[in-house]
């Protein structure tokens, strides 16, 4: 992903699934001005799945088009791709995606948007008008 994106990864790591703990996560990823954050896990159905819930407080901005955008194309592969409730949108001028928790799902939701994600960077980086 890192070399499809011309980027490094700055930051990782593992946090419970405690809202303020996943707030807390992205805010520092922010902060540090990264161009994308991207989580993983916390999207399904179950009652401790809460990384939407905690994201939405933080977005400037929703861009739920992406993750429409990947379920869609997700769909071929598997009906699942319905039961994630991933957000997606913006903070300040990064991205920030939410991504399903089981490996597979979390590659082919990101495989699906990933030709969009350096246009949408490029986007928050300007100060120009991209229409």
């Amino acid at each position: 992903v890192t070399s499809r994106l011309g980027g490094e990864v700055t930051r990782t790591g593992i946090e419970p699934d405690e809202e303020a703990s996943i707030r807390a996560f992205v805010q520092e990823a922010v902060a540090s001005s990264c161009d994308l954050v991207l989580t993983t896990g916390g999207t399904g159905f179950a009652p401790r799945d809460r990384t939407p819930e905690a994201v939405a407080r933080l977005l400037d901005r929703r861009a739920e088009n992406l993750m429409e955008l990947a379920r869609l194309r997700c769909k071929e592969i598997t009906p699942f791709t319905y039961l994630s409730r991933g957000v997606s949108g913006t903070i300040g001028a990064t991205l920030v995606v939410t991504l399903p928790g089981s490996p597979r799902g979390a590659c082919e939701t990101l495989e699906a948007m990933i030709d969009l994600i350096p246009h949408a960077i490029d986007a928050l980086r300007s100060e120009e008008d991209h229409a």
